[in-house]
C-alpha cells in the first residue's frame, strides 16, 4: 500500500542543502576576490570537496485532514405576535332627554254675547203657526193612510195573481203515489217582467224526492206565465213576483 504523499516535507531537506551550498559559494567568492596586500600572503591549501548526487524521492501526498464539521446553528423559532388588547366596548349613548312641551296657557273663556231679545209676536202670528203645524200633521196622516190603503190593494191584486198561478200550475202536477196529505212543498220561482221562467229552487222539501221532483216539473210545464203578469203594475211585479215562493199542498191543492 503506497504511503500518502507529503510534498512539503520532502522539499525541506533538499532546500536546506541547496541554500547551504549557495551560501558557501558566495562566501568563497568574497574571500577569493579580496584586494592583495603588499605582503604576499600565503594561499591556504584548497580543500577538495566531494559532491554526490542525492535522489529525492517524492513521498506520496498525504490525504488532507477532513474539515471539521460545523454544527448547524439552531434556527430560532419566530416569536408569536403579541395579541392585540381587546378594544373597550363603546359607551352607550345616553338617550336624549325629552324636551318638555310648553304648557299652553288656558284661554280665557269668551264672554257670553247677550242674545237679542225676541221680537214680540202678535196673537195672529201665533195662531197662524199653530194652524200650519196642524195642517202638516193632517197631510202626513192622510199620506200614511193612503199608503196603507195602497198596500192593501196591492196585496189583494197579488193574491189574485197567486190564484192565477195556482190555476196554471196545479193542473200540470202529476202527484206520485207516495204523496201524503200532510206534505208541504215550497219552491222559489224567478220570472222576468214578460213572465218567462228564469229559475226554480226547492226551499222546503217534502222528504220524498219523487214528490219534490213532480212539483218542479209542474212549474216547468205551466211556464211561461205571460197572461198572469201582463197587466201587473211594475211596482207590484218587482215587490211580489220577481222572486216569490209557491207552495204545494196535496190535501186541498190550494196555496
Amino acid at each position: 500500500m503506497t504511503a500518502p504523499a507529503r510534498p512539503f516535507e520532502d522539499l525541506i531537506i533538499p532546500g536546506l542543502v541547496t541554500a547551504v551550498i549557495h551560501v558557501a559559494a558566495v562566501l568563497l567568492l568574497v574571500y577569493t576576490w579580496q584586494v592583495p596586500s603588499p605582503v604576499t600572503a600565503k594561499r591556504p591549501d584548497m580543500q577538495i570537496m566531494h559532491a554526490r548526487t542525492v535522489e529525492l524521492k517524492q513521498k506520496a501526498p498525504s490525504k488532507p485532514a477532513p474539515a471539521p464539521k460545523v454544527a448547524p446553528k439552531p434556527v430560532a423559532k419566530p416569536k408569536p405576535a403579541p395579541k392585540a388588547a381587546p378594544k373597550p366596548a363603546p359607551k352607550p349613548t345616553p338617550a336624549p332627554k325629552p324636551t318638555p312641551k310648553p304648557v299652553a296657557k288656558p284661554k280665557p273663556a269668551p264672554k257670553p254675547v247677550p242674545k237679542p231679545a225676541a221680537p214680540t209676536r202678535s196673537e195672529a202670528d201665533v195662531l197662524a203657526d199653530l194652524q200650519r203645524e196642524a195642517q202638516l200633521r193632517q197631510e202626513e196622516r192622510q199620506r200614511q193612510e193612503a199608503l196603507v190603503q195602497q198596500g192593501k190593494e196591492d196585496d189583494a191584486l197579488a193574491n189574485s195573481v197567486i190564484g192565477a198561478f195556482q190555476n196554471a200550475i196545479i193542473p200540470q202536477w202529476s202527484r206520485p203515489p207516495s204523496t201524503r196529505r200532510d206534505m208541504v212543498i215550497s219552491v222559489r220561482i224567478r220570472l222576468t217582467p214578460r213572465g218567462d221562467l228564469v229559475g226554480i229552487e226547492l226551499v222546503k222539501s217534502s222528504g220524498d224526492p219523487a214528490v219534490d221532483r213532480s212539483c218542479m216539473q209542474a212549474i216547468e210545464k205551466a211556464a211561461p206565465f205571460f197572461n198572469e203578469v201582463k197587466d201587473l203594475p211594475s211596482r207590484i211585479f218587482e215587490s211580489h213576483f220577481r222572486s216569490f215562493i209557491f207552495e204545494f199542498k196535496p190535501e186541498d191543492l190550494r196555496i
